[in-house]
């Protein structure tokens, strides 16, 4: 069997040195002069005095007295070349909405252009697409991402910073055509979407196409190959708009029936539900939701653990991810200075020590869902403020064992204020705990520091924080703080550090904590060069690292090093990376690794040091077949590892897409030896780009456990969501291949949106 542990550090240390200088001798790339080029880029929007019919044919006659964007320059594959095809782009207003036509030259057929996404507010990743950005606050900090393909597809995105929040949805419309030589798509974004003052009639903006079979994204205007918000260009003559009254009432109603086969007990139940949204001010938003129901979220996608440490499940409810970014804290999000590039810390790593975490709301410490009877959110900006705020009252929940939990209204106040040019001070509240009869509070502080434009054109980030909880029967100890640096540029010298500490008796009841008693190092630091010739157009080399120590005994727990040799891609997003890794794992207590209720394998206590080596070969996402393969093998505690992964997505056309994933790790130490598997298939079947079916399956191994969820939605404009939903579970207890089911259930939901 094949392994690394021979390898000591210091020879896999001398792979590293190729690379970089490799790197060290390639061809420097172009440079261009971004601030002559921001400080060129103003254009003036157009009043009109009647809106242009929204059908992707640009033949209204308005159109052609509206001043011509058209002086875009390449991000990749060459910072300031010319584009290879031609882009008109025209702004025009009235009083309602604001409105982007936008001509896109192909020397393709309308066949040849990538377009096979049909579903909305789901990325555009893989396809050609026109995107602006508006900033109606021009501050440079806070701005609105509007994009389509040429299946008029709406994705809208809330751009804070450099971070995306890419589940901010927002009521527009757009149409989009293609045509022998070029295609065409039109916006029309209502005022009452978007957050704005009326006093100021200068905005932010910036525009961005990206052609995907060439892997080239051309910009209005960009900053470190970055086109966001803090680069943008400027719209004036913004004047008169009109935002109503600024209320939008959405009704909706639920059917379900769940039957759980298991306990047979059958449970139907026909729920209203009520949110209302009324803007406070042009940039302050209150929220109230009453009987809020979650029963069309999509399902958690299923992981495997070979570690001691938990795992981590992102939130995907939209009424909590909805100014979601307002609620950040410390960065802690993003890497808390770790660069968020850093491979050797797990996701629940980078997480660890979050003061509030949604999913802790709706959701019991089981993951059962729990009825929500009524919340409310104040949300937005005000002047140099940030502002979010959200009360939740959720049902009380009786666990399978234990005491019922009398849930609290939970509590959340976060404050942040604008200071020097891009860097924010602030504070968090939060109380209520629902996961416990226990009573919470938790205080914290913390100021992020950012200068998007060091020694020119490059980026510094750092960031400090302190928590304190206080929970009953918890005294002392019961405290948390962070800081970090990092340089996260896209080319050149990028890296970070970052320390963190969660004391014994932290307890954040509506945050997120992996693991507490503990002290985190990380660190990374990497070289980006792209290359002007050639078919390897970047490479990466770098180093990261992560520590992980016992506070109480003053031992490490976990140290890995992770050496990334060699990453490459090539302008279409094809690439190979090779990386080796070396762990050094102080068990203190023995922990289960595998357990299927026959042959549990477990580690037992002590000091283990171990490494492998992974290969990833990963095709670009604008193909029609696409995938990737990762192999990894080596030592693994005191015994072998070696895993497969491979996924593989097949876009017949934009009417059917098919995914499939899956893995293997087969394990072999001491104390027994296992295999885990796990199994993905996905088809995703439109019927037009307002409705269609997605059906995802999930099988492993270890639980025996089969799970379908299939969905149908009908979206007729952005205002109509109607979805049947069919969640199945099947199971094999006695592992005699013979699959029982356990669960199922159908909920059928309809949401109106009336605006005033």
């Amino acid at each position: 069997m094949l392994t690394f542990s021979r390898y000591p550090l210091r020879t896999a240390g001398l792979f590293l040195l190729f690379p970089f200088m490799t790197a060290l001798a390639a061809e420097p790339e172009q440079r261009v002069d971004i601030a002559a080029a921001e400080a060129a880029k103003t254009i003036a929007a157009t009043r009109v005095s009647s809106p242009p019919v929204i059908d992707g044919v640009l033949d209204e006659s308005i159109w052609a007295d509206v001043a011509v964007i058209d002086e875009f320059y390449q991000l990749k594959p060459t910072v300031g070349a010319s584009p290879s095809q031609r882009t008109e782009v025209r702004i025009a207003y009235d009083a309602d909405a604001i409105y982007v036509a936008a001509k896109m030259w192909d020397d393709a057929s309308p066949d040849g252009i990538a377009a096979t996404n049909m579903k909305h507010n789901t990325g555009l990743r893989e396809d050609d697409r026109i995107a602006v950005i508006f900033d109606p606050f021009n501050t440079r900090r806070v701005g609105y991402r509007f994009e389509t393909n040429a299946n008029g597809v709406r994705n809208d995105v809330l751009v804070n910073g450099k971070l995306n929040n890419l589940d901010w949805v927002a009521i527009w419309d757009v149409a989009a055509r293609a045509y022998q030589g070029y295609w065409c798509a039109e916006f029309a974004i209502p005022f009452k979407s978007l957050p704005l003052d009326a006093s100021t009639d200068t905005w932010g903006l910036n525009l961005s196409r990206a052609t995907r079979r060439m892997g080239e994204e051309t910009a209005w205007v960009s900053h470190n190959r970055d086109w966001g918000i803090t680069a943008p260009g400027t719209l004036t003559g913004m004047t008169g708009m009109r935002q109503g009254a600024g209320l939008d009432v959405v009704p909706g109603i639920t059917a379900s029936t769940r039957n759980d086969r298991v306990g047979n007990v059958t449970k139907r139940k026909l729920s209203p539900s009520l949110d209302a949204y009324y803007r406070v001010t042009p940039s302050l938003n209150s929220a109230l939701t009453f009987n809020t129901d979650f029963s069309a979220t999509e399902v958690d996608d299923r992981q495997v653990n070979l570690s001691r440490f938990g795992l981590f499940f992102p939130e995907k409810r939209d009424f909590f991810l909805n100014d979601s970014e307002l609620f950040d804290f410390g960065q802690i999000t993003s890497g808390n200075g770790s660069a968020s590039n850093n491979t050797a810390i797990s996701r629940a790593g980078i997480e660890n020590g979050r003061p509030f975490f949604s999913r802790r709301l709706g959701l019991s410490s089981t993951g059962t869902p729990v009825d929500i009877q009524y919340g409310a959110k104040l949300s937005g900006r005000v002047g140099r403020w940030n502002i979010g705020t959200l009360a939740i009252q959720q049902d009380d929940f009786t666990p399978s064992t234990g005491a019922p939990i009398h849930s609290p209204l939970a509590l959340i106040a976060r404050v942040s204020a604008n200071v020097l040019a891009e860097s924010t001070v602030g504070g968090i509240y939060t109380s209520g705990n629902n996961s416990s009869n226990d009573s919470n509070a938790l205080l914290g502080v913390d100021f992020n520091y950012r200068n998007s434009h060091l020694f020119g054109n490059k980026t510094l980030e750092a960031s400090a924080w302190a928590q304190k909880s206080q929970t009953s029967g918890m005294a002392g100890r019961d405290g948390a703080f962070g800081f970090g640096v990092s340089y996260p540029n896209e080319s050149g010298w990028r890296g970070g550090i970052n320390v963190r500490e969660l004391q014994p008796n932290f307890n954040p009841a509506l945050g997120y904590v992996n693991l507490r008693g503990v002290r985190q190092y990380a660190g990374d630091v990497g070289l980006t060069r792209y290359l002007q010739a050639g078919w390897i157009h970047s490479w990466y080399s770098g180093i990261d690292y992560y520590q992980l120590d016992d506070i109480a005994n003053r031992a490490p727990l976990s140290r890995v090093l992770k050496l990334r040799l060699m990453d490459l891609s090539n302008a279409v997003e094809d690439s190979v990376s090779l990386v080796y890794s070396q762990n050094d794992e102080n068990v203190l207590k023995p922990f289960t690794l595998y357990n299927d209720n026959r042959f549990p394998v477990s580690v037992p206590q002590g000091r283990y040091r171990f490494s492998d080596m992974t290969l990833e070969l990963t095709s670009g996402r604008s193909r029609p077949r696409t995938g990737s393969l990762r192999l990894t093998a080596g030592s693994f505690y005191d015994g072998t590892h070696q895993a497969v992964a491979a996924d593989f997505k097949w876009k017949k056309s934009r009417w059917f897409i098919l995914g499939l994933s899956g893995s293997m790790d087969r394990i072999d130490i001491s104390t027994g030896h296992f295999v885990n598997r796990l199994v993905r298939v996905s088809t995703d079947v439109a019927f037009s780009a307002k409705a269609g079916v997605t059906t995802s399956v999930q099988y492993d191994n270890n639980s025996e456990l089969i799970g379908v969820q299939s969905r149908i939605y009908w979206v007729p404009t952005a205002r109509q969501r109607v979805s049947l939903v069919f969640n199945h579970a099947m199971q094999d207890p006695d592992r005699d291949r013979r699959f029982q089911s356990t669960i199922s259930e159908l909920s059928a939901r309809a949401a109106y949106t009336l605006r005033f």
